[in-house]
């Protein structure tokens, strides 16, 4: 089976939309062809009713990651959190996620124990393998493609 993911036979939507918020941010244009940014400038967001939440202590990482996910999925509850201690909103956050995304390379450990304890069994916890955004989106869209939605 094909995957959703991929356009053409490398970068996925996921890549496409960091590379085009990145270069707006910059300035720059991505000029579309065929096969790549052209047709997924034509798709539609993929409709999903969740929370995903975002830990991560880089926030601007953290931030362009939401704004990725909401581009890519519509519908998506996207939260984000860089709380160094364990609040009551970080552990709400932990409770109410469907899907928790933890960037261990730019984390504190009383976050880990935190969210660890709040979770619920079922809960998926992913571990960013970086502490970037294109870490925590792929963590994200991997996690997403194997959780089903609300709806």
């Amino acid at each position: 089976a094909a995957n959703p993911y991929l356009v053409g036979d490398a970068l996925s939507l996921a890549d496409l939309a960091v590379m085009k918020m990145l270069a707006a941010e910059a300035g720059f244009a991505i000029p579309a062809s065929p096969g790549t940014a052209s047709s997924v400038a034509t798709q539609s967001p993929q409709a999903y009713d969740g929370i995903v939440a975002l830990y991560s202590l880089d926030a601007d990482a953290s931030q362009r990651a939401a704004k990725v996910l909401r581009t890519i999925y519509q519908g998506l509850d996207v939260r984000v959190n860089a709380d160094v201690v364990c609040t009551p909103a970080l552990k709400n956050l932990a409770q109410r996620a469907d899907i928790f995304v933890f960037a261990w390379k730019t984390s504190k450990h009383a976050a880990f124990y935190c969210i660890k304890g709040a979770s619920w069994p079922g809960q998926s916890l992913v571990m960013a393998q970086g502490a970037g955004t294109t870490s925590m989106v792929d963590a994200a869209v991997r996690s997403l493609a194997h959780t089903p939605s609300r709806a």
